[in-house]
C-alpha cells in the first residue's frame, strides 16, 4: 500500500489509471509513461495520453521493473486499493477518518506547484474534465481557475487551514 501511494503523490495519477499502468507503455530512456483511456467526460475511449514520470516517480519504478517488458506496473484491482487504503488509514491511532485515495491528487497537485511547474504543466499531470487536452499548449480560463482553485484547496487544506 505504501509504494501505491507513494506513487499516486509523485504523479497525481488517478487509482485506476495506476491500476491499468502496463510496462509495454513505458519509455525507459525518456521516463514516460502512456495512461490508457485517460478519463474524460466527453470520450470514453482512446484517451491516450503519453506523461513524465518525474524522478520522485522514477525512483519508485525503476527498482519495479528492473528488466520486465511486460505485465501491469502495479497488478492491483482499483477496488482492492480503494478498500485497503480505507482499512490502512482506520487501522493506525488514532484512525484517519474520511480519506480517500483520490484525495492524494490534491497533495500531488499542491506539491507540484510547489516545485514550480507552471499551469499547463500541471494540468498535464493531473487533467480534470474541464482542461483542454495535454496536446494543447495552454489552458482555458475554466481549467486556470479550476488549477488555482485546486492548488489553493490543496495547500489549504494540508495546512490545516478552514477553507470555507
Amino acid at each position: 500500500m505504501q509504494v501505491i501511494c507513494e506513487f499516486a503523490i509523485a504523479t497525481g495519477m488517478r487509482q485506476a489509471e495506476i491500476c491499468r499502468l502496463d510496462i509495454a507503455d513505458l519509455d525507459r530512456s525518456n521516463r514516460t509513461i502512456i495512461i490508457r483511456d485517460r478519463k474524460d467526460p466527453k470520450q470514453k475511449e482512446g484517451n491516450n495520453q503519453t506523461v513524465p514520470l518525474l524522478p520522485a516517480a522514477w525512483a519508485i519504478v525503476a527498482p519495479m521493473i528492473q528488466d520486465r517488458t511486460e505485465g501491469y506496473l502495479f497488478p492491483f484491482n482499483q477496488q482492492s486499493v480503494s478498500v485497503a487504503f480505507t482499512r490502512a488509514c482506520q487501522n493506525i491511532d488514532p484512525p484517519i477518518i474520511d480519506l480517500h485515495f483520490h484525495d492524494l491528487r490534491h497533495k500531488a497537485t499542491a506539491s507540484f506547484f510547489r516545485m514550480g511547474l507552471d499551469i499547463p504543466k500541471v494540468a498535464l499531470l493531473t487533467p480534470a474534465p474541464d482542461c483542454p487536452p495535454a496536446k494543447r499548449t495552454g489552458c482555458t480560463k475554466s481549467c486556470l481557475m479550476r488549477a488555482s482553485a485546486w492548488a489553493f484547496w490543496s495547500l489549504a487544506s494540508m495546512a490545516k487551514v478552514h477553507v470555507p
